[in-house]
């Protein structure tokens, strides 16, 4: 809920550092240049109050959110236990002010493009201490245990070559006249790994959908991509809406929303009949306890992004 006069917009790529063009960072002599800017901000509210800021960058950034009054009696406190303050663009920052408890620190899970992780929480998880992270949803369901407030620095070398950089380059990465370059806000925040507690659990989904698109059953080629990640994560569906079912043995099960998309594709007459870049997206309902089992899925449908 906006409250009148309390609307704001913040920069917050420029309240962490980044002020460059936001290209070429992933090559130290920024050959196949990579543009990088933060993308598909989400706001995760936990069950302790805890507010989180997740973004979509190279992989997913995570920072305790802070959002305050410099007129209320507690701003000063507030004030000087943020880590960062982000640059007010719109809004009287004399009302209301936003930053980070705590600096950004990096999900690195892997994934199918390492980004989208949708956070939740179950009664067995229910603290900000922990959180849980879908890592992918289709056709393999991959859940990491988190730790969000901690993390282990580690060395730059270890991030560019898990991106399959050349070793020689991995290497370099961690030399002092690449570390003193202008992204140095950017490595610093790579290199702050969130915490994982045990190994990632992993099911297979092995149902069918509810039902097929026009595209699905007309086109003699797979129109969307098989592998899909989150879009949003989760509701919880208990018996009174489930009803008598055989789908599984708990009393509820959690449900989100996941996407897939048309992908870009070399055969020009496959292009033509398929655009690329087109967006689907479906429901799914998967267990609340590992290993997170899949149990039900609809069939696609648009949402016009």
């Amino acid at each position: 809920t906006v409250v009148p006069g309390y609307d704001v917009v913040v920069d917050v790529e420029k309240g962490i550092g980044i002020t460059d063009d936001g290209r070429g960072i992933l090559k130290p002599k920024k050959v196949d240049v990579v543009p990088y800017h933060f993308m598909d901000y989400r706001i995760y509210a936990a069950r302790d109050g805890t507010i989180w800021l997740s973004v979509n960058a190279v992989s997913v950034q995570l920072g305790p959110l802070l959002i305050w009054s410099p007129n209320c009696s507690e701003s000063a406190a507030i004030s000087s236990s943020a880590a960062v303050t982000f640059p007010t663009i719109h809004g009287d920052p004399a009302k209301i002010q936003v930053g980070l408890s705590q600096n950004f620190s990096t999900v690195w899970n892997g994934g199918i493009n390492g980004k989208n992780y949708a956070l939740f929480q179950t009664d067995e998880v229910g603290s900000m201490n922990e959180v849980l992270a879908e890592i992918n949803t289709w056709p393999l369901h991959q859940v990491a245990r988190l730790r969000p407030l901690e993390h282990d620095v580690i060395p730059l070398s270890e991030i560019f070559r898990s991106r399959g950089e050349k070793p020689h380059v991995a290497e370099f990465a961690d030399t002092p006249s690449f570390q003193a370059q202008r992204y140095r806000s950017r490595y610093d925040m790579w290199r702050r790994r969130v915490r994982t507690v045990g190994n990632m659990t992993t099911s297979e989904v092995d149902i069918e959908r509810a039902h097929a698109t026009v595209e699905e059953l007309w086109f003699e080629f797979s129109v969307f991509t098989e592998t899909q990640h989150g879009g949003a994560c989760c509701i919880s569906v208990g018996s009174q809406l489930l009803g008598p079912s055989s789908i599984t043995e708990y009393d509820h099960v959690l449900v989100g929303v996941t996407h897939s998309k048309v992908p870009y594709r070399n055969d020009a007459n496959k292009r033509r009949l398929a655009p690329h870049h087109h967006y689907v997206s479906s429901f799914y309902a998967f267990e609340p306890r590992p290993p997170h089992r899949i149990v039900a899925g609809s069939g696609y449908f648009f949402l016009g992004f």
